[in-house]
This record gives structure tokens, sequence and C-alpha cells, in this order.
């Protein structure tokens, strides 16, 4: 991606050039793909990608993600907004942790 300004289509503002990441829903569940080149608007954080990156993406997006070519793992925390189910589930993986933990002390 050239690091030529852009006017932001949505907000008109300029962008610069950024490495960004994209979560992507596949069938092997929530993926994450980083160093991805993009022009970011500066005021409304819009990205935008050149014709090469939006073939990589949709190639990698429609060929599946193959192990292979994982570069880590991440393991992220689920919020839920309905509070009234939130803090049960919470108690029960403190629970779990805590019942983990003393097993491997044990």
């Amino acid at each position: 991606m050239s690091n030529e300004v852009m006017t932001c289509e949505f907000c008109g503002e300029a962008t610069s050039t950024d490495s960004v990441s994209l979560a992507i829903w596949s069938a092997q569940g929530l993926v994450l793909v980083e160093d991805i080149p993009a022009q970011v608007c500066s005021d409304c954080d819009e990205q935008f990608y050149d014709e090469a990156t939006q073939t990589r993406l949709r190639s990698l997006a429609t060929g599946g993600f193959s192990s292979r070519r994982k570069v880590r793992e991440l393991t992220v925390p689920v919020f839920s907004l309905n509070e009234e189910e939130a803090p049960a589930k919470d108690e029960a993986a403190a629970a779990s942790v805590s019942q983990e933990a003393e097993r491997q002390i044990a």
C-alpha cells in the first residue's frame, strides 16, 4: 500500500498508512489476521485496503485458515451485556480456575 494520503470516503478527513488487524468469523471460529497494510482515517478510524490486500484477505478467508500458517493463538475474555447472566458465568469461571489451580498445587 502506498504512503499516499487519501481522503476518507465516509467523513472526508485525511488517512495515513498503518498496519491493522482484522477479526474474521470462519468455519473454524474466530480468526485474527494481523499485519494488514491499510489506510486508516485519522478521524473515524475507517480502514481502507488496496486491491492486492483485498485479494489476499479474500483468498485467506475463502480458502480456509491452514494451521501451518498460524503464527500464534490468543485466549480472549468474553463479556455479556446481559447483566443477569454475567455474574453467574464469571463466578463459575472463577471457581473452575480456582479448582484447576488447587489440582496443580496438590
